[in-house]
Protein backbone atom coordinates (compact mmCIF):
# COMPACT_ATOMS: atom_id res chain seq x y z
CA UNK A 1 0.00 0.00 0.00
CA UNK A 2 2.59 2.36 0.72
CA UNK A 3 4.78 1.69 -2.28
CA UNK A 4 1.35 2.24 -4.57
CA UNK A 5 0.62 5.91 -2.75
CA UNK A 6 4.52 6.50 -3.43
CA UNK A 7 4.11 5.84 -7.19
CA UNK A 8 0.72 7.50 -7.11
CA UNK A 9 1.93 10.53 -5.49
CA UNK A 10 5.51 11.02 -8.32
CA UNK A 11 3.17 10.73 -10.93
CA UNK A 12 0.74 13.31 -9.64
CA UNK A 13 3.85 15.32 -9.03
CA UNK A 14 4.66 14.66 -12.35
CA UNK A 15 1.62 15.82 -13.92
CA UNK A 16 1.54 19.08 -11.97
CA UNK A 17 5.13 19.84 -12.95
CA UNK A 18 4.47 19.49 -16.77
CA UNK A 19 1.17 20.78 -16.54
CA UNK A 20 2.77 24.17 -14.65
CA UNK A 21 5.93 23.83 -17.39
CA UNK A 22 2.62 24.04 -20.43
CA UNK A 23 1.06 26.94 -18.29
CA UNK A 24 4.58 28.97 -18.16
CA UNK A 25 5.02 28.16 -21.52
CA UNK A 26 1.70 29.24 -23.04
CA UNK A 27 0.78 31.86 -20.49
CA UNK A 28 4.31 33.29 -21.51
CA UNK A 29 3.88 33.25 -25.14
CA UNK A 30 0.21 34.59 -24.88
CA UNK A 31 0.76 37.57 -22.40
CA UNK A 32 3.64 39.25 -24.73
CA UNK A 33 4.71 39.01 -28.39
CA UNK A 34 8.36 40.13 -26.75
CA UNK A 35 11.17 37.13 -27.22
CA UNK A 36 12.59 37.78 -23.87
CA UNK A 37 11.53 38.07 -20.00
CA UNK A 38 10.19 41.60 -19.35
CA UNK A 39 11.75 44.23 -17.70
CA UNK A 40 12.04 44.26 -13.71
CA UNK A 41 8.80 45.70 -12.19
CA UNK A 42 6.86 45.44 -15.32
CA UNK A 43 3.60 46.59 -15.32
CA UNK A 44 0.79 47.02 -17.99
CA UNK A 45 -0.73 50.64 -16.89
CA UNK A 46 -3.39 50.91 -19.67
CA UNK A 47 -4.08 49.45 -23.59
CA UNK A 48 -1.38 51.86 -24.27
CA UNK A 49 1.03 52.50 -22.26
CA UNK A 50 3.69 49.78 -19.26
CA UNK A 51 6.06 51.16 -17.47
CA UNK A 52 8.92 49.11 -16.18
CA UNK A 53 12.42 49.22 -14.94
CA UNK A 54 15.32 48.98 -17.19
CA UNK A 55 15.03 46.57 -19.93
CA UNK A 56 17.80 44.79 -21.06
CA UNK A 57 19.13 44.51 -24.35
CA UNK A 58 17.30 41.75 -25.84
CA UNK A 59 13.99 43.23 -24.76
CA UNK A 60 15.09 46.48 -26.54
CA UNK A 61 15.67 44.57 -29.80
CA UNK A 62 12.17 43.10 -29.71
CA UNK A 63 10.22 45.95 -28.61
CA UNK A 64 8.83 46.96 -32.00
CA UNK A 65 7.36 43.53 -32.78
CA UNK A 66 5.71 43.95 -29.90
CA UNK A 67 4.14 46.62 -31.00
CA UNK A 68 5.79 50.19 -29.00
CA UNK A 69 6.53 52.81 -31.25
CA UNK A 70 7.85 55.29 -28.46
CA UNK A 71 10.16 54.26 -25.56
CA UNK A 72 10.98 57.28 -22.60
CA UNK A 73 13.59 56.91 -19.78
CA UNK A 74 13.01 58.93 -16.83
CA UNK A 75 16.69 57.70 -15.58
CA UNK A 76 20.08 59.68 -16.39
CA UNK A 77 21.92 58.22 -19.20
CA UNK A 78 24.56 57.22 -16.92
CA UNK A 79 22.25 55.18 -14.17
CA UNK A 80 23.35 51.99 -13.08
CA UNK A 81 22.68 49.29 -15.07
CA UNK A 82 21.67 51.35 -18.35
CA UNK A 83 21.95 50.07 -21.61
CA UNK A 84 24.58 52.82 -23.53
CA UNK A 85 23.08 52.12 -26.80
CA UNK A 86 19.57 52.24 -26.10
CA UNK A 87 19.02 54.75 -28.87
CA UNK A 88 20.75 53.00 -31.59
CA UNK A 89 18.79 49.74 -30.50
CA UNK A 90 15.09 51.54 -30.84
CA UNK A 91 16.28 53.66 -33.79
CA UNK A 92 17.35 50.77 -35.78
CA UNK A 93 14.04 48.70 -35.13
CA UNK A 94 11.91 52.04 -35.74
CA UNK A 95 11.13 52.88 -32.33
CA UNK A 96 11.59 56.38 -31.42
CA UNK A 97 13.28 57.09 -28.09
CA UNK A 98 12.62 59.86 -25.71
CA UNK A 99 15.31 60.37 -22.50
CA UNK A 100 14.47 62.95 -19.72
CA UNK A 101 16.94 62.43 -16.95
CA UNK A 102 15.00 63.19 -14.01
CA UNK A 103 16.95 63.91 -11.13
CA UNK A 104 15.99 60.79 -8.49
CA UNK A 105 16.46 63.59 -5.49
CA UNK A 106 14.63 66.31 -7.27
CA UNK A 107 11.98 65.50 -9.56
CA UNK A 108 10.71 68.98 -11.21
CA UNK A 109 7.55 70.58 -12.47
CA UNK A 110 9.71 70.72 -15.68
CA UNK A 111 10.33 67.44 -16.26
CA UNK A 112 6.84 66.48 -15.62
CA UNK A 113 5.56 69.30 -18.10
CA UNK A 114 8.32 67.70 -20.45
CA UNK A 115 7.04 64.20 -20.04
CA UNK A 116 3.47 64.98 -20.46
CA UNK A 117 4.29 66.63 -23.39
CA UNK A 118 5.79 63.82 -25.17
CA UNK A 119 3.30 61.13 -23.94
CA UNK A 120 0.53 63.74 -25.43
CA UNK A 121 2.18 63.87 -28.79
CA UNK A 122 2.49 60.43 -29.13
CA UNK A 123 -1.27 59.59 -28.62
CA UNK A 124 -2.37 57.00 -29.59
CA UNK A 125 1.00 54.88 -29.78
CA UNK A 126 2.16 52.05 -27.41
CA UNK A 127 4.78 53.48 -25.14
CA UNK A 128 6.65 51.66 -22.37
CA UNK A 129 7.79 54.65 -19.95
CA UNK A 130 10.80 53.34 -18.08
CA UNK A 131 13.44 54.04 -15.61
CA UNK A 132 16.07 51.99 -13.61
CA UNK A 133 13.50 50.71 -10.45
CA UNK A 134 10.35 51.75 -12.19
CA UNK A 135 9.95 54.61 -9.38
CA UNK A 136 10.01 57.47 -11.40
CA UNK A 137 7.95 55.93 -13.94
CA UNK A 138 5.01 54.89 -11.95
CA UNK A 139 4.68 57.95 -10.62
CA UNK A 140 5.15 60.06 -13.68
CA UNK A 141 2.95 57.99 -15.49
CA UNK A 142 0.33 57.87 -12.55
CA UNK A 143 -0.08 61.81 -12.54
CA UNK A 144 -0.52 62.08 -16.34
CA UNK A 145 -3.46 59.81 -15.90
CA UNK A 146 -4.77 61.43 -13.59
CA UNK A 147 -4.36 64.94 -14.57
CA UNK A 148 -4.32 64.13 -18.72
CA UNK A 149 -6.71 61.17 -19.27
CA UNK A 150 -8.91 61.92 -16.36
CA UNK A 151 -8.23 58.56 -14.64
CA UNK A 152 -9.82 57.39 -11.32
CA UNK A 153 -7.14 58.76 -8.51
CA UNK A 154 -7.85 55.40 -6.34
CA UNK A 155 -7.42 53.05 -9.41
CA UNK A 156 -4.14 54.61 -10.87
CA UNK A 157 -2.69 54.64 -8.09
CA UNK A 158 -2.64 50.67 -7.97
CA UNK A 159 -0.63 50.80 -10.43
CA UNK A 160 1.96 52.47 -8.87
CA UNK A 161 1.71 50.97 -5.18
CA UNK A 162 2.52 47.42 -7.61
CA UNK A 163 6.07 48.22 -7.82
CA UNK A 164 6.53 50.57 -4.85
CA UNK A 165 4.49 53.70 -2.18
CA UNK A 166 6.24 56.67 -2.87
CA UNK A 167 7.70 58.46 0.60
CA UNK A 168 9.50 61.38 1.56
CA UNK A 169 10.35 63.68 -1.77
CA UNK A 170 8.39 61.66 -4.15
CA UNK A 171 5.56 61.69 -1.89
CA UNK A 172 5.55 65.61 -2.16
CA UNK A 173 6.45 66.15 -5.28
CA UNK A 174 3.52 63.95 -6.09
CA UNK A 175 1.06 65.38 -3.97
CA UNK A 176 2.14 69.10 -4.96
CA UNK A 177 1.98 68.34 -8.33
CA UNK A 178 -2.06 67.09 -8.26
CA UNK A 179 -3.28 70.07 -6.21
CA UNK A 180 -1.25 72.40 -8.79
CA UNK A 181 -3.54 70.75 -11.19
CA UNK A 182 -6.63 70.82 -9.29
CA UNK A 183 -6.84 66.83 -8.17
CA UNK A 184 -7.41 66.11 -4.80
CA UNK A 185 -5.86 62.90 -4.07
CA UNK A 186 -3.60 62.32 -1.42
CA UNK A 187 -1.58 58.78 -1.94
Amino acid sequence: MTQRWHTSRWRLHAQVSALAAMWLIVGGCASSDLQSTPPINFVEVTERIDTAGQPGRPWLESAAGAGYALVINLAPPDADGSVDDETDILKRSGVQYVNIPVNWSRPTEEDFDRFRATLSASAPKKVLVHCQLNMRASAFTFLYRVIEDNADPETAWEKVTRVWVPEGRWRLFIEDTLIRHDKTFRP
